[in-house]
């Protein structure tokens, strides 16, 4: 049994070519998608699961929105002003 933690490489390759179909991953270089996949961690949250608040501090990690939606509030609770992330986009986030 092997106890590597680097993706195999047809799951690189799958999802290389489900990033290349988007802006900024369209424009990068193969070897810097490659970077990203191979630095990146697969998390999954629930359904009005907050992601970050401004409790959060600084970003500090880059969340791809691979499936689902993530709805942005801002101003909560006065004259709050929402907007929605849809899969292939790119959001900073604090831990």
């Amino acid at each position: 049994m092997s106890t590597a933690t680097t993706p195999s490489p047809s799951l690189l390759n799958n999802l290389r070519a489900e990033l290349s179909a988007h802006v900024p991953f369209s424009q990068m270089a193969l070897r810097e998608i490659d970077r990203f996949l191979t630095a990146a961690e697969q998390v999954y949250f629930a359904p009005d699961e907050t992601l970050m608040s401004p409790d959060s501090g600084a970003a500090t990690h880059l969340l791809y929105v691979r499936q689902g939606s993530v709805t942005g509030r801002r101003g909560w609770p006065r004259r709050p002003v929402a907007s929605s992330t849809r899969p292939a986009t790119c959001f900073p986030s604090a831990p």
